[in-house]
């Protein structure tokens, strides 16, 4: 899947920790911006295709910072997904600095789908897997 734009954003000074670079919380708040539009993407929204209340649960997380943010710098996320397979998707995000197009922090996270009625993991359907499996190809 190509990566999506699904966060977009400049640092403010509530992000920012003592040395006034941006705080750890903030990377993930940006990402978790992006896993709301994925969701949206997969029909996982409020009013979602598959009729049951259904959303994608954390399992799993790998974080690499490789360059600081700080005060002001204008960041945004790219999302793409990688794998899907009946239990797990795995979506990477990178946090980009807009001024030098630099990655400053990628993440690799896997989740399940979790079906709120019922309040466990569930499959992923099988018209999901293949609905990502093609974004995946291309």
């Amino acid at each position: 899947m190509r990566p999506i734009t699904t966060f977009r954003g400049v640092v403010a000074p509530d992000d920012c920790d003592y040395p006034g670079n941006i705080n750890v919380s903030r990377y993930f708040t940006a990402c978790s911006g992006g896993i709301f539009a994925i969701q949206s993407k997969l029909g996982l929204s409020a009013g979602g295709k598959q009729g049951r209340k259904l959303s994608l649960v954390e399992a799993y997380t790998m974080m690499d910072f490789d360059a600081e943010l700080s005060l002001g710098d204008a960041m945004c996320i790219e999302t793409s997904i990688s794998e899907i397979d009946t239990k797990l998707i795995t979506i990477n995000h990178e946090l980009i600095r807009c001024h030098d197009e630099l990655v400053a922090f990628s993440a690799v996270f896997k989740y399940m789908l979790f079906d709120s009625a019922t309040r466990r993991a569930t499959p992923f359907p099988h018209e999901l897997c293949e609905q990502v499996s093609s974004w995946i190809d291309t």
